[in-house]
């Protein structure tokens, strides 16, 4: 350092220290100390293997962190935004009804209630729909590629086994028993036995899946279905001596969005010809696969009609029904679905309006969603 920048310095801490005494002396008090000037600090190169170890240990720590999450949550999956096609395609489940606002207390009673009574070996799915009020949740099977064989003969078990009806009336049967404790939130659960696109041949279709089934079912506790011809005959006469199949459809809209066909209508015209008769053919197919209340309870009525040709026929009751065939629209993500299901008559209640069974208090169900 030179001896001019050496007299600078000097005669600028000589200037700090004279206004330091005089602001000392204007306060009366010493003048507090000056903070210490930060350093900054260098930031130090890792080698690979310093940086391999630590990224073990913390994923190490994640995954024991993970396990009892993983444990807690094993039988029932995160909601699924994506299970569109799923539901489309068909799957069964179950269906919890509860106030707009008590969604997330109803999905855990219902998944307690559920929890009790299902295999351990089913996993419980949660959907995500566009409405609120309900719960739906999808059985799903556990799928894996190292155990294929095993795997289908449990799937062939489950399906078996884990019937959405028989599962609500086990439920129904603890609740009214004292076994179980009665929710609070969760007013009614209806079983799903199959979903479908909201359309006329796949409703249609659905709805005469779930309807044999169900008097297969109802034969099958009459008579052995493995018997002869001879005997085939006699418990078809002694259906058709019984009277016909008394039966009631329960039609239930979840969806109060627009219908696809009137958000096209609305949208700005093309600017060639044809496109614009492309949008009018297509308008033309949403109108006339797109249902209403009215129709779609129709084709449910024709399909029921259709599979008790062969059993004495069937007819409308809806004071005393036998069977019910329920159909519930859910609001998916840019799809309508449609839960249907064949259910018996004492899973039902009829008056003031027919209904699944409440599984809350008389008071908390009042409003019989």
């Amino acid at each position: 350092m030179s001896a001019a920048a050496a007299g600078t310095a000097e005669k600028g801490s000589t200037y700090l220290e004279q206004l330091k005494q005089a602001a000392e002396a204007q306060m009366r008090r010493p003048a507090p100390p000056l903070p210490a000037p930060k350093k900054h600090k260098q930031s130090k190169p890792h080698s690979s293997s310093t940086a391999g170890a630590d990224s073990g240990d913390a994923s190490g720590g994640e995954e024991g962190g993970g396990e009892g999450a993983a444990a807690a949550a094993e039988r029932v999956g995160r909601y699924s935004y994506a299970a569109a096609d799923a539901v489309l395609a068909g799957c069964s489940g179950f269906i919890g009804m509860c106030d707009f606002k008590r969604s997330n207390s109803a999905t855990k009673e219902l998944l307690d209630m559920l929890k009790a009574v299902l295999p351990g070996g089913v996993k419980l799915q949660l959907v995500k729909v566009g409405c609120r009020g309900l719960v739906v949740i999808a059985l799903q099977q556990q799928q894996q590629q190292q155990q294929q064989q095993q795997q289908q003969q449990q799937q062939q078990q489950q399906e078996v086994a884990v019937q959405p009806a028989a599962v609500v009336a086990e439920v129904l049967a603890r609740l009214e028993a004292g076994s179980m404790q009665r929710p609070r939130f969760c007013q009614r659960i209806a079983p799903v036995e199959t979903t479908c696109a909201m359309a006329a041949s796949a409703l249609e279709a659905a709805v005469q899946k779930v309807v044999s089934s169900y008097l297969a079912a109802h034969s099958s506790s009459i008579g052995n279905s493995s018997c002869d011809a001879q005997q085939q005959e006699q418990q078809q006469q002694q259906q058709q001596q019984q009277g016909p199949v008394h039966f009631a459809v329960l039609f239930k809209n979840r969806d109060s969005t627009m219908p696809a066909g009137k958000a096209k209508q609305q949208q700005q015209g093309s600017t060639t010809q044809a496109a614009a008769q492309q949008q009018q053919q297509q308008q033309q197919v949403d109108a006339a696969e797109r249902l209403d209340k009215s129709r779609a309870i129709n084709i449910a009525v024709a399909a029921v009609q259709e599979c008790c040709k062969g059993c004495g026929g069937a007819t409308v009751n809806l004071s005393q029904p036998q069977v019910v065939v329920m159909l519930e629209v859910l609001p998916l993500v840019g799809h309508q679905a449609c839960a249907v299901s064949a259910l018996p008559g004492s899973l039902m209640v009829t008056r003031p309006k027919l209904c699944v069974k409440p599984t809350a208090h008389a008071a908390a169900a009042g409003s019989g969603k």
